[in-house]
């Protein structure tokens, strides 16, 4: 019986170890460990400025200064920001991230600091909260540089969220710089994998659901001004999946038009934003064998130009179903879609039909994840010894900065112990000299306190004859009649 037991409990064993070897193998880790920089990155947190600062009692000095001020330092942000490690802290740091965007100063944030709340975040798995303070660069103002943004990507891929790791592409693109080769192989590789298996773009907690049904139930009508004119400028607004990956696919596409990947990439961006008039021109190139692009591009291009949210295309594995008794909206059918586009896309759609045999073999998806793991290897070892040199910089920099802080403080220190002092000296010599300066000094009062003018309030029953009732009249008080002037009214005895 014993036998049996532990022979049940050997193949338990071994079947776990399997489906833990087979997890591990769909989750690609295309940056080594050594990308991440962990003890070069901790070790900032040995200097002598750092060890001195303790989170709680700064963010009340930082708080009251800005209460009373309206004025943070970037160098003060910056070592609160750094000094945090743990999740206690975090909507402190929020709030002075918030509060420093308000003040003038904050075109001076250091680039340390934004660097530190993305790998901050990003060790405490605070993925939603992340995306927020990226997604909101006006109140925050964190923008990720191409090391964090490879971190992110990296990370997101690793996990199969595949839709955040679009989302981080997305926002290298509005940077418009896809200069660093890992960023641009990650981005291309994030976007066709969000693609392959989308899921809803927009993620919105139950709480946030809660708050807009109650602020449904009560709505607030608050008179303005004047109302903006709607804009749109067709980049920092863009809000949807296909607006978002569309362009960043058509951004690296445009970077080499005679590259077949490179072109390839930019077909499908137009299909996703719908781009009719630059679509038919490109399909026309295409037939004259002016641009080569690969078959995929050309099915993918065919799919996304009649799909109005890619987001409602298909239903990630990896989510969860939903269940029994919740409505699940059906995945659009292809045919209905292409029923109820408009003329202009059915003939464009016509157009594209004939070009399947233009389009050139080759999986896109599986060239770019070739393309990405040649590129890390190609090009990681030169990107950790700069973020290396990088972390030296910033140490060195923030004492420096410290240095030149403490010097200036120091001077507006004296400057106003000087002018405190001589408004000290100037009242002792009003004191001393009062009354050989007596006449001056009354002029003086007469201008700084004038006389205040008499305000006469007519009664609600009274009238002048010029319709003015319950008015305020501002001015001089009107002489009383005088009794030499004054004529008392004939009185008549009614009549009985």
């Amino acid at each position: 019986m014993l036998k049996f037991v532990f022979k049940g409990l050997a193949n338990q064993s071994s079947l776990r170890n399997y489906n833990l070897v087979q997890s591990c193998l769909f989750k690609r880790n295309f940056l080594s460990s050594a990308y991440e920089l962990e003890p070069e990155y901790n070790a900032r947190l040995n200097n002598n400025i750092l060890k001195q600062v303790n989170p709680s009692s700064m963010y009340l000095e930082l708080d009251q200064q800005y209460n009373r001020h309206k004025k943070l330092y970037a160098i003060d942000v910056d070592l609160y920001v750094n000094s945090i490690t743990n999740d206690i802290y975090t909507e402190e740091l929020e709030d002075i991230l918030y509060k420093f965007r308000l003040t003038p100063t904050t075109i001076d944030m250091m680039d340390s600091t934004q660097h530190a709340v993305i790998r901050l975040y990003l060790k405490l798995n605070k993925i939603q909260e992340l995306l927020t303070i990226l997604d909101d660069r006006l109140n925050y103002g964190i923008f990720p540089d191409e090391y964090c943004n490879n971190l992110l990507m990296n990370y997101f891929i690793k996990t199969n969220n595949f839709r955040d790791a679009a989302k981080i592409a997305a926002i290298q693109m509005l940077q418009e710089d896809f200069s660093n080769e890992i960023t641009k192989h990650f981005a291309l590789y994030s976007c066709l994998k969000y693609l392959e298996s989308p899921v809803q773009w927009i993620v919105e907690e139950a709480r946030e659901e809660v708050e807009q049904e109650e602020d449904e139930e009560e709505i607030v009508k608050i008179r303005v001004q004047y109302l903006r004119n709607p804009y749109f400028d067709g980049h920092f607004d863009l809000t949807t999946a296909n607006d978002l990956i569309g362009k960043t696919l058509m951004t690296i596409g445009r970077s080499d038009p005679d590259d077949v990947l490179h072109q390839s990439y930019y077909l499908v961006g137009l299909g996703l934003t719908k781009n009719t008039q630059e679509s038919k021109q490109f399909l026309v190139n295409v037939q004259n064998d002016k641009i080569k692009v690969t078959r995929d591009a050309l099915e993918m291009f065919k799919k996304f130009i009649i799909t109005e949210d890619v987001s409602q295309t298909t239903s990630n594995p990896v989510e969860p179903a939903a269940s029994e008794g919740e409505n699940s909206e059906a995945a659009p059918n292809p045919a209905e879609l292409k029923a109820n586009v408009s003329e202009e896309i059915q003939a464009i759609m016509g157009l594209a039909e004939g070009l399947t045999s233009k389009g050139t073999e080759g999986n896109l998806l599986q060239v770019t994840e070739n393309n990405l793991k040649n590129t890390v290897q190609k090009f990681e070892a030169q990107e950790i010894e700069k973020q290396k040199q990088k972390y030296q910089l910033w140490d060195t920099e923030r004492e420096q900065i410290l240095k030149k802080h403490l010097d200036k403080l120091k001077e507006e220190q004296i400057f106003d112990n000087i002018q405190k002092k001589k408004e000290d000296l100037a009242k002792e010599e009003e004191r001393l000299f009062f009354f050989d300066n007596e006449n001056e000094i009354d002029l003086l009062l007469e201008k700084k306190y004038p006389p205040k003018k008499e305000v006469v309030v007519k009664k609600r029953n009274e009238f002048d004859g010029k319709r003015n009732l319950g008015r305020t009249v501002i001015g001089k008080r009107q002489k009383l009649p005088t009794e030499e002037s004054y004529v008392p009214p004939d009185m008549h005895k009614p009549y009985k």
